[in-house]
């Protein structure tokens, strides 16, 4: 999938059409490429979308019952 910036907050890749709580789900697994802006409640997750659709595949491999929904 193209994405129009590199790093992306959780809220712009849901306007693409990812669900709010499968990226909060995503951001907490190891290995995600994801970052944190800061350390506060608020601070955002940012993810390194050029690396995201090949982590998002592996994970599929891995776990191929999660994804049969």
């Amino acid at each position: 999938m193209e994405y129009p910036k590199q790093l992306m907050k959780l809220s712009e890749l849901s306007a693409l059409g990812f669900s709010k709580k499968q990226l909060r789900e995503y951001v907490h697994q190891p290995g995600c490429p994801c970052m944190r802006t800061g350390n506060t409640k608020n601070s955002h997750y940012l993810i390194d979308t050029t690396k995201f659709d090949d982590w998002l595949e592996e994970q599929k491999k891995r776990s191929p019952i999660a994804w049969r929904q």
